[in-house]
Formats: C-alpha cells, sequence, structure tokens
C-alpha cells in the first residue's frame, strides 16, 4: 500500500466519522438538549479539521504522484462520501434553519403576550382609597 492509499483510507475514515456524527446530530436535534447538542457539535467540528488535514495530506501527494489502480477507486470512493455529507450537511442545515424561524416565531408571540398582559392594571394599588378619602 503506497502513502497515498493510506492517507485516502485515512481521508474516507475521517468522512465516514463525519457522516456518522451528522445522522447522529440529527437524532440530537429532535431531543432538543442544548447541552448535548453543543458538546456534538464541537465533536463534529474536530472531526471536520482532522479531514481536512489528511484532505491536504492527500492533495500534497497528488501533485508529486498520479493514482494508480486502487488509489484512484479510493478517490472515486471518497469523493463520493464527501458528496454524501455535504448533501446531509445541507439537509441538517435547512432543518436548523426551520427551527429557528420556529423558535423565533414563538419567541416573538412570548414577547408580544407579556407586552399585552403588562398594560393591565391589577387595581391593587387603589385598594381602600376610598376609605381614606372619606376620613
Amino acid at each position: 500500500m503506497t502513502d497515498l492509499e493510506a492517507s485516502l483510507r485515512q481521508s474516507i475514515s475521517q468522512y465516514r466519522a463525519m457522516q456518522e456524527g451528522l445522522f447522529e446530530l440529527e437524532g440530537l436535534l429532535q431531543q432538543v438538549r442544548p447541552e448535548a447538542i453543543q458538546s456534538f457539535v464541537e465533536r463534529l467540528s474536530s472531526l471536520q479539521s482532522a479531514a481536512s488535514r489528511f484532505d491536504e495530506v492527500v492533495f500534497a501527494q497528488l501533485r508529486v504522484c498520479s493514482p494508480d489502480g486502487p488509489s484512484s477507486e479510493l478517490l472515486v470512493e471518497r469523493e463520493h462520501l464527501m458528496e454524501k455529507v455535504l448533501n446531509q450537511n445541507r439537509l441538517l442545515l435547512e432543518k436548523i434553519g426551520g427551527r429557528i424561524s420556529f423558535l423565533s416565531s414563538e419567541l416573538s408571540q412570548v414577547r408580544a403576550g407579556r407586552m399585552a398582559v403588562s398594560g393591565y392594571a391589577s387595581g391593587a394599588a387603589n385598594k381602600g382609597k376610598l376609605v381614606r378619602d372619606a376620613f
């Protein structure tokens, strides 16, 4: 196995981990547990950084040598996996965007309700005024 093949296998492994992570993140979004989501997003970010580092190594090796049979097959597999990760990421972004707009709408409704309720006076401050005024 050449250095290029080894690097491609590591890159593929990183993208598979990212794909699994995106599936897991989708499940966490349905549970609505912010602390779990935040820690998972950090983990996913580190996976993305690692994949980026392996990509740099692969690109450097591709500049030096041209891929042979097994390497070219690994390049195709890596490309397909990258497309899957990209599409999955886009779908998640759409879902997250929908949730953000829903939560924004709910927050606006709560704020409007709070302002409406604050307009009502309880009248508790005026209790006993008539009695005091009479004496």
